[in-house]
Order: structure tokens, then sequence, then C-alpha cells
């Protein structure tokens, strides 16, 4: 039988689990890059306007906020892997990366 005393630890961690990816990141979009960006080219260009596109060029995401954006690249990185390091990117950065090359 469960104690009282363990019911509760598990009820809190449960709530603290359950917080909004909102609540708990100050700046959902520099968190979607650090975490997504070597996969994943990520972008707000609109209050309700976040995108996805993959750096292997098999799709882009739309979602209209950050949760649910961070939930459908999970899903389509866990069903179809994208490389990190794909021409361009330094080996081994985070975060958007360059999306342009200019030459001289």
């Amino acid at each position: 039988m469960i104690a009282l005393r363990d019911l509760a630890a598990l009820i809190l961690l449960s709530l603290l689990i359950h917080l909004s990816y909102a609540d708990r990141v100050k700046d959902p979009l520099s968190d979607l890059r650090w975490h997504w960006g070597g996969a994943y080219l990520i972008e707000h260009p609109a209050p309700d306007e976040w995108t996805a596109q993959r750096r292997d060029g098999r799709g882009t995401l739309r979602a209209d906020g950050p949760v649910l954006l961070r939930e459908m690249i999970t899903a389509d990185y866990t069903a179809r892997p994208a490389p990190r390091d794909l021409p361009g990117r330094p080996r081994g950065t985070r975060g958007p990366g360059p999306r342009f090359t200019c030459g001289d």
C-alpha cells in the first residue's frame, strides 16, 4: 500500500511535470532553437505563426503556438529522425545556424 506521503510526492511531481511549456520557458523561440535548431530551421514570423522547416528538406511543420510546435517536432523527429550536421553548419553547434551563405 502506498503511503500518504508518497502519494503526495507523486501528485506534486505530476503537477510539476505538467506545467505549461510556456510557463516554464521565458523565451520559447530560443528554447526551441536550442533543442531542435540542428535539425530544424525554427521561425516565429507572426503572433500565432510558428514554423519548423526540416534542414534535410523533407517538410515544414506549422503551428499556432510553441507548445504545439514542440509536440509536432518531437513526433516528426521520432518518426523520421533528421540529420543534425548538414553542410553549412559548423559541427556541434546548436541554434538556427546560417540561412544563407555569402561569397565575396
